[in-house]
């Protein structure tokens, strides 16, 4: 997304979880796992990872390409950066993956749990909450008749949207 590398999977969980907060902890689980693979693999093959996405409130995900290395900005916007984003529109996955006190109460979640709060640890993630209503990834997911325009815009995919949003 915005012009970067993007990895889209769709999988049938194999674990049956009881909430939808330990459905998007797992969900959220698989990403992290392919977003620090991906990570190693740019770095393997020479890609320098730059990534100017700020997340400063849970309504916007910002891109900042006026900046072309870590070393043009501004100190306010790098702890921002230090780890790969990952966005979730569900609080409590956001809170438990950010709070190491915070435990689960399946022992099924938990090999997964503790593999994710180990990434945020180390510096490899951060989560962070995004509402519903500015959360791209849901147009590959849900209907949302309203919002498809602008998604498909934010994606890259309709480059007619902004000429009419000016009209």
């Amino acid at each position: 997304m915005f012009n970067s590398l993007i990895s889209w999977k769709s999988k049938l969980q194999t674990l049956v979880t009881t909430s939808t907060h330990a459905s998007e902890l797992v969900a959220l689980g698989i990403a992290a796992d392919e977003t620090v693979w991906l990570r190693k693999l740019l770095k393997e093959i020479g890609f320098s990872i730059n990534p100017h996405y700020f997340i400063k409130n849970p309504t916007m995900a910002a891109c900042s390409e006026q900046y072309d290395s870590d070393d043009e900005l501004q100190p306010e916007d790098l702890e921002f950066i230090r780890s790969m984003p990952m966005l979730t529109d569900n609080q409590g996955t956001s809170f438990t993956a950010n709070n190491p006190a915070h435990s689960t109460k399946s022992k099924a979640i938990d090999i997964r749990w503790f593999k994710l709060r180990e990434y945020v640890q180390y510096g490899r993630i951060r989560i962070h909450h995004i509402s519903g209503d500015a959360n791209v990834a849901d147009v590959m997911t849900k209907p949302l008749a309203t919002k498809f325009t602008q998604f498909r815009y934010l994606l890259g995919m309709d480059s007619h949207y902004r000429s009419s949003k000016k009209s």
